[in-house]
């Protein structure tokens, strides 16, 4: 059985989807877009990111932070504020690739999403 996270784990956990959402939507990616964006084939894992419902992936948080070019402590420490100058303007603008550079495109379902580690490099 997994354990039981502690309550600032879950704060944590909700604060940093509350940062994704904000990046998000101040880049004008919807939820689907993102989820293209990062190799995914669902936005469910998106939802749950946002909501706080899962933890990130280490590799999730790097290629977030590569996205939208914020640092990853911006992303997890609860002290540091996102601010909207951290984030770079020209994201949300698809690369020509329609990814973000090092992510690597993985068909995933709605279960494998929340249920397993991400094991793409």
């Amino acid at each position: 059985m997994g354990r039981k996270k502690s309550k600032r784990q879950k704060e944590e956990i909700k604060r940093f989807g509350e940062k994704l959402l904000t990046l998000r939507i101040l880049h004008g990616l919807t939820q689907i877009g993102l989820a293209q964006q990062l190799g995914y084939s669902s936005h469910s894992h998106i939802v749950s990111l946002e909501k706080g419902q899962k933890p990130p992936t280490l590799e999730t948080v790097l290629n977030i932070a590569r996205l939208f070019n914020v640092t990853t402590d911006v992303l997890l420490k609860d002290e540091l504020e996102l601010e909207t100058s951290d984030a770079d303007e020209s994201v949300g603008r698809t690369p020509r690739s329609g990814r973000i550079p090092g992510a690597q495109q993985t068909e995933r379902t709605d279960k494998q999403d929340c249920n397993k580690h991400d094991n793409r490099e």
